[in-house]
């Protein structure tokens, strides 16, 4: 149903933008169609009801609207084709194939579109002196900032997140309080879900596109030392053992100077430690793709359930679950070529580390009672072979 929604939304976007949607239906057109293009000329989504907050959203489909940027014209035309255009001056409008480029290009040649964009910039520019002016600082911008990241109450109730939303509220209130205790200690960030702040993807050490690329080669080293020391130990350890690794090497400061604070003053380094650690986004398990910090409500609640993971960081769960599902069926053809090499009497090629990882669960013993079980079968077998000849 969300699908179709945002398929009609899409449609709804292009007609409205033609310059006379009416002429594009008929009798045969699907009057849901109709309804949506009448609703986007208005600036309302699709899923819009009456009744619903000025300015509102209803659903998630608003952020599905179109929005195109100064100097952008897209409308579709009568063979059914859409047409971008940059306007570029009276009676210049060009040809383009995408709204990036037309903007750009808009920006470039327009007077007019410059100016709009140096209004835009001046007037947030007055905005941030006037609140300054009254000793706020530019606390009500940064306020909407942080409206728009997701929280709790916007994720969607699938995966089980409806029937959980009481503890996920809880979450959601430890986040409030954690961002609280750092603003008073002068860190101007939000406490947020995994990823669900673009600006945060820092902290997924192990997503890597929001790491700048000298501190991900030392977190990539400081992991493979952790592993190799630890590994064996289980994931608990692992991640207990990499957490105090990331402290030691004073790489949790330059992970927030990513995120563009400085966490280095004493009350930031105890607000910091106590709410924060390195945790996995898979359960029971953790591999370099699946490590984050996070606030350790998060981990709280997602020792138990995953979906405080998926719901905000979908993609990076995703990376991780592959990265899994690879080393599993890695595993396992190596596993099968070690039995193979074992019915064979050849386990003396392998190395004798990689011998006892591939021996597993199953050790000299288990393979003793094997071929014992097996013996004895056998010898059974024969006495009814034996009893029948008889």
């Amino acid at each position: 149903m969300a699908r179709r929604l945002r398929s009609m939304q899409a449609a709804a976007n292009l007609l409205q933008r033609a310059k006379k949607p009416k002429q594009l239906f008929d009798e045969n057109t699907p009057k849901d169609l109709v309804r949506a293009t009448r609703l986007s000329r208005k600036n309302k989504p699709v899923d819009w009801r009456r009744g619903d907050v000025k300015g509102g959203r209803h659903g998630r489909l608003s952020e599905f609207m179109a929005a195109f940027p100064p100097g952008v014209h897209v409308q579709l035309e009568s063979s059914g084709s859409v047409s971008i255009r940059a306007c570029c001056g009276p009676g210049d409008r060009r040809q383009c194939n995408y709204v990036k480029e037309a903007a750009t290009l808009a920006a470039k040649l327009n007077p007019e579109i410059q100016k709009q964009i140096k209004g835009d910039a001046a007037m947030l520019r007055d905005l941030k002196k006037s609140l300054d002016v009254l000793g706020r600082s530019d606390v009500r911008l940064r306020a909407v900032e942080d409206a728009a990241v997701p929280r709790v109450e916007d994720l969607s109730r699938s995966n089980g997140r409806g029937v959980m939303m009481e503890p996920l509220g809880i979450v959601q209130e430890s986040l409030d309080e954690c961002t609280r205790q750092m603003k008073a200690v002068g860190l101007q960030i939000q406490a947020s879900l995994p990823a669900a702040d673009p600006k945060q993807w820092a902290l997924m050490l192990g997503g890597r596109v929001g790491v700048p690329q000298p501190l991900r080669s030392e977190l990539a080293v400081v992991w493979r030392d952790t592993v190799d020391r630890f590994g064996s130990a289980g994931h608990t350890r692992v991640l207990g053992e990499l957490d105090a690794a990331l402290w030691s090497c004073d790489l949790y400061p330059r992970i927030f100077d990513a995120l563009g604070v400085d966490i280095r003053p004493a009350p930031r380094l105890a607000v910091i430690k106590k709410w924060y650690r390195a945790g996995s986004l898979l359960q029971d398990a953790v591999l370099e793709s699946s490590v984050l910090l996070a606030p350790i409500p998060v981990f709280h609640y997602g020792k138990y359930e995953t979906n405080i993971f998926t719901g905000t960081a979908a993609t990076f769960c995703s990376i991780a679950a592959r990265e899994q599902c690879f080393y599993f069926e890695r595993y396992c053809l190596w596993r099968s070529l070690y039995e193979k090499a074992r019915r064979a009497g050849t386990t003396a090629c392998f190395a004798d580390d990689v011998l006892c990882l591939l021996a597993g669960t199953r050790t000299s013993a288990y393979y003793d009672y094997v071929d014992a079980k097996k013996k004895e079968d056998e010898t059974a077998a024969d006495a009814d072979d034996d009893a029948a000849m008889a």
